[in-house]
């Protein structure tokens, strides 16, 4: 068996999917909109990619080192929570959200829109890029040898 020959395609059919946990390498995509009242994805495994179409009250996201890869994420949701680490980019720019908890301890950067409240901690190299007008932006935390930054757009 070789990756480049052996491509495994899983199609998964749900009434309710509350949690996906990618133990291993994957590439996640959606056909139709995650419509549960919370949703969660955990990534656990080195090289991940996803491509999810939300709308659904909370999304919610981590990932465990030594993890790459990128999570796109669009559609609607009341609320992001996002704990991003190791070397992994988040581009939720077509995901309108009206609060967002926010830690990105990644090299990567983390994209988000926002309409209402931002919580956020940079912990590593990656920024934080802000698009959306929120009335609060709250900075929770900084670690002490992070370069990231919070850039508004």
């Amino acid at each position: 068996m070789s990756p480049d020959k052996n491509k495994i395609e899983l199609h998964i059919h749900y009434k309710s999917i509350r949690e996906i946990y990618a133990h291993e390498t994957c590439n996640i995509q959606t056909k139709n909109p995650i419509t549960s009242n919370s949703f969660g994805l955990v990534f656990e495994s080195k090289a991940n990619e996803a491509n999810l179409e939300l709308d659904c009250g909370t999304f919610y996201y981590w990932n465990n080192f030594p993890c790459g890869g990128k999570l796109t994420l669009y559609g609607h949701t009341k609320e992001l929570k996002l704990w991003n680490y190791a070397l992994t980019t988040v581009d939720a720019y077509n995901l309108f959200t009206s609060f967002a908890i926010v830690e990105n301890s990644s090299k990567g950067d983390c994209i988000i829109n926002v309409a209402e409240e931002l919580n956020y901690a940079i912990k590593g190299e990656g920024n934080i890029v802000l698009f959306g007008n929120p009335g609060k932006i709250n900075e929770t935390e900084t670690g002490t040898f992070s370069t990231g930054k919070l850039i508004i757009r």
